[in-house]
Parts: C-alpha cells; structure tokens; sequence
C-alpha cells in the first residue's frame, strides 16, 4: 500500500506543485474571489434546484443545457490559457530572467506564480470538461427512472449535488480565467517596456 501511495504520489508530483503553488502564491483576497464567491453561487443553485418543483427529466434539461453552454465557454478558456503560458514562454529572455529573479513573500518566484495559475486554470477546465461529460452520460442513462429532486423525498438528490458542484468548478474557472486576463495584460505591457529598453541600449 505505501509503494502504490508513494508510486502515485511521484506520478503525480507536477500536478501536486501546480496546485500548491497557485494556493501558495495567491492572496487571500483572490483566493476568496477565486473559491468562496463561486462556492456561494453552487449553493444558491443547489438551494434553488431543491425548493423547484421540476421533474426530474425537466430538471436534467435545464441542467444540462446549462452545463452545456459552460463547456463551450470553457473550451474557449482553456484555449486562452494555454496560449498565454506560450505567450509568456515567447516573452524576452531578459523579461523572463527578472521574473524568475522576483519573489514573492511566499519565496515563490513571480514567473513560476504566475504559470502555476495558467497551469491550475487549464487543469480545472479539463475536470470541467471531463465532469460534463460524466454528468450528461448519466442524466441520460437515467432519465426513464424516477430519481429523488426534492427534500421532499428524504432522498439525497445526487444529481442536483454534481450539477451544483459542476457549476461551482465551472464558475472557479471563470473567475481564475478572469484574473488571468489581468495577469497577461501586466506581462504584455511589461513585456513592451523591456523591448524598448534593449533597443534603445
């Protein structure tokens, strides 16, 4: 058992990095923005789905065409990401050098917090990606049965649970794709100064 937990863990170590970095490296005011506002919003739509008075195959086309719209918008994010870990990776090697000298107070270096959250914003939307798909496959397997959508039932309703959640990991996307918009337009602009720099020298 420990060679299998320590086999996983070293398998698994970049991703591991990635996540500690971007909690490491982020405030707590973006971490709260990032984490706690998204977390608030998945419980409204749990709250909300569970005072409905929908049918079950009413409620997995509303969840569905909702998750749907989500996936579209995340692919397009993802996409948006990975191109600005390219875009950083092309900048100067003198801009990338100053980046990788700057810490943080978490003795993080800048070039290193901001991949890690470009890194941790594509690895979120393929846990999107990869939930949807999960999530429609089965509301479509059991959409003939009558499944718990209430309080009513006194049944855990297991799919309003995962379209909450869903919708709490999609939203975190978007507010970290958000912040990273900023983050990009810092980097291009800085970029910008240090070549004027060297071509004046």
């Amino acid at each position: 058992m420990k060679k299998l937990v320590k086999t996983w863990m070293t398998t698994n170590r970049p991703y591991m990095r990635v996540a500690k970095v971007y909690f490491s490296f982020s405030t707590l005011y973006e971490l709260t923005t990032d984490l706690f506002i998204p977390a608030l919003l998945g419980a409204c739509f749990f709250i909300f789905s569970l005072m409905s008075h929908a049918t079950f195959d009413e409620f997995s086309h509303f969840s569905i065409s909702v998750l749907s719209l989500g996936v579209t918008v995340i692919a397009i994010l993802a996409g948006f990401n990975v191109a600005s870990m390219a875009m950083i990776g092309a900048a100067p090697g003198s801009f990338i050098k100053n980046l990788a000298k700057v810490t943080s107070n978490t003795e993080i270096n800048v070039l290193e917090g901001l991949m890690s959250m470009f890194a941790w914003a594509v690895l979120v939307q393929i846990i999107v990606l990869v939930l949807s798909l999960i999530y429609f496959s089965l509301t479509r397997f059991f959409a003939p049965f009558s499944l718990p959508h209430s309080l009513e039932s006194g049944e855990v309703p297991v799919f309003d649970l995962f379209f909450s959640i869903g919708i709490f990991i999609a939203l975190h996307s978007l507010f970290l794709s958000a912040r990273n918009v900023t983050a990009i337009f810092k980097i291009i602009v800085r970029s910008m100064e240090e070549n004027e720099r060297d071509n004046e020298s």
